[in-house]
């Protein structure tokens, strides 16, 4: 195995490797682009080759440190899932102890690594953290048909609520629009006691994303109001819900409903097999309930931890959460985002 810069893989290779296997938007190099624009996050992109020179196995990670914690190998921060791409479960594995044993890596500069993947068990010299879970809602069946596997109370009568609320979705052409569900952005990370990324990183998605497609911006509103949205992550067979806002002020017309249905519909139409509906602490029961009443399928994710026993996430649902969140929930939006600007990227 090698460590190298996409520059020596070249983006043309690796985005034809992806492309002949399973993989997701994190796995892509417009994504990493758009977390080192922000963060000062370099990618590295650890690969196996056969006697030849073709690509076998791969993993696209980068090397962070935490506030006060030793560097670790992280494959991708602030990704969902970006676990290794491999031609089979052998070279899976075979990755995987490369990591957890330093071969072939002599100037391995990491004391930990962190796989995010969806599958399991942890391969030997792993532990494993099973505190995630994922929903997947199947596409690739009539629009109706999806339709009618969501909750009848919960979603479908909103959905037709927002429609008699006088609610219309636009799609966002500029980065204008992704200024609009920024504002939103804000208010729904007070509400439920989160940092805020900085601006920065949701100009850079936009700006490296939406020249090939890879994401939308959808906003709801009321006459000229926005009062809810949904940005997607597209790529290979998934469509990725990845961040949702709202104005409270406005949740009783079902615009949340909406644009979260807007986005499905587009996916579908856009020949997508799934919809992502994203990472949830799986302890969280109202979450995990919402995205399930949306016909989705649980997906427990699997994250590996080397050396074993050196699990490095927290209980989100713990006091040290509890108390970070009521802390944001009473900052001025002023100093959430300072606050965001500055720390964030020690959470990858």
């Amino acid at each position: 195995m090698r460590a190298c810069a996409l520059d020596e893989i070249g983006e043309e290779n690796w985005l034809s490797f992806l492309g002949a296997r399973r993989s997701t938007i994190y796995h892509h190099p417009r994504w990493h682009r758009a977390i080192e624009l922000t963060y000062g996050i370099k990618p590295l992109y650890l690969v196996m080759a056969d006697g030849a020179g073709v690509m076998k196995a791969a993993v696209p990670g980068a090397v962070v440190r935490g506030m006060t914690s030793a560097k670790r190998f992280v494959s991708f921060p602030f990704s969902d899932v970006c676990g290794p791409v491999a031609d089979g479960p052998h070279e899976f594995l075979s990755i995987a102890e490369a990591l957890s044993s330093g071969k072939g890596l002599p100037g391995k500069k990491w004391s930990t690594s962190e796989l995010r993947t969806e599958q399991g068990p942890a391969p030997e010299g792993y532990s494993e953290y099973r505190g995630y879970s994922g929903h997947i809602l199947r596409l690739g069946r009539p629009i109706d048909e999806v339709f009618e596997s969501f909750h009848k109370d919960c979603v479908q009568r909103r959905i037709r609520k927002a429609f008699r609320a006088g609610l219309e979705v636009y799609e966002g052409t500029s980065i204008s629009d992704m200024r609009d569900f920024y504002a939103l952005h804000l208010l729904t990370r007070k509400k439920i006691g989160a940092p805020v990324q900085p601006f920065s990183f949701f100009r850079n998605i936009w700006e490296l994303l939406a020249p090939e497609g890879l994401i939308s911006v959808l906003l709801v509103k009321k006459e000229t109001t926005p009062v809810s949205g949904v940005v997607m992550l597209k790529y290979g067979r998934r469509a990725t819900y990845k961040f949702g806002a709202s104005d409270e002020n406005f949740l009783s017309l079902g615009g949340n409903q909406l644009a979260i249905w807007t986005a499905i519909r587009k996916a579908s139409d856009e020949g997508f097999r799934e919809f992502d509906f994203g990472r949830s602490f799986s302890a969280n029961a109202g979450l995990n309930g919402y995205k399930a009443r949306w016909g989705a399928d649980e997906v427990r994710l699997s994250y590996l931890y080397s050396p074993e026993k050196r699990c490095g996430l927290k209980d989100e649902g713990g006091r040290c959460g509890r108390i970070a969140s009521a802390v944001f929930k009473n900052l001025p939006p002023a100093s959430n985002r300072l606050i965001g600007r500055l720390f964030y990227k020690y959470l990858a």
